[in-house]
């Protein structure tokens, strides 16, 4: 007959049928379960729940602790190969920049991004 498997009875619900029920029957009895919980003032805790959240939030420190080193790491490289390079370091930006309108600007990108002294060499 159409629509039926081998080995099932026309009429008859298919397996997954009852295997959804029965799931659907466990969660709405979880749910009543944390409804009385809440309704009498005890605390609904989800332990794995918590324990998810927390490795989560770890993940993601550790994640952007390693992209603040990165950063770090290129900053200093950036900054050292200023001086090498017979740039003087930040020195040459900074008299550069005095000639121009947005001194300030430039000073305050220098300093951030450098992070060094930016006081311009006599």
């Amino acid at each position: 007959m159409l629509g039926t498997k081998a080995g099932e009875t026309p009429g008859t619900p298919p397996t997954w049928v009852d295997e959804w029920l029965s799931s659907r029957a466990d969660k709405a009895a979880k749910k009543q379960e944390r409804v009385e919980k809440a309704a009498s003032g005890e605390a609904v805790v989800d332990a794995a729940a918590q324990a998810k959240r927390a490795a989560e939030r770890a993940d993601k420190i550790a994640a952007g602790l390693a992209d603040l080193r990165t950063w770090i790491e290129d900053r200093d490289a950036v900054a050292a190969s200023l001086r090498l390079n017979g740039m003087g370091g930040c020195g040459y930006f900074v008299r550069k920049s005095q000639t121009s309108l947005e001194h300030n600007r430039w000073v305050a990108e220098i300093e951030i991004v450098v992070g060094v002294d930016t006081t311009p060499l006599a």
